[in-house]
């Protein structure tokens, strides 16, 4: 598990999905509800980590229907498969699916972490 729940910017995004990248055994899977308070770059940065974690991850999950739709866009514009993105409303039911989901071997990174009040 990488835990990078508390300080989501867009290099470190960036950065800890390199990171990421380096696991070559099981699924790595990056779980997050995006980068928020960033005003007007708020799409176009939201959308450039859809497109990286198109790149790196082998699943997806997103944290916040509304909150999500750059990255969810740059995700479909990168063509990563539909069915290895995960969309909740809550953090609670992404947890749910992290723990029914995730096997030995798999690597998730969690990304920023929003109170549900928040998305």
């Amino acid at each position: 598990m990488i835990d990078d729940a508390y300080s989501a910017n867009p290099v470190g995004a960036q950065n800890v999905l390199d990171v990421l990248a380096l696991y070559e055994s099981g699924r790595r899977v990056l779980i997050t509800p995006g980068i928020v308070e960033l005003g007007p770059l708020h799409e176009p940065e939201n959308y450039r980590l859809g497109q990286r974690a198109a790149q790196v991850c082998t699943d997806i999950v997103l944290v916040g229907i509304e909150q999500t739709r750059p990255i969810q866009k740059g995700i479909h514009d990168a063509g990563f498969a539909e069915d290895h993105l995960f969309v909740f409303d809550t953090r609670d039911e992404a947890i749910a699916w992290f723990n029914r989901e995730l096997k030995d071997g798999d690597t998730v990174l969690f990304l920023n972490d929003l109170p549900d009040t928040y998305l």
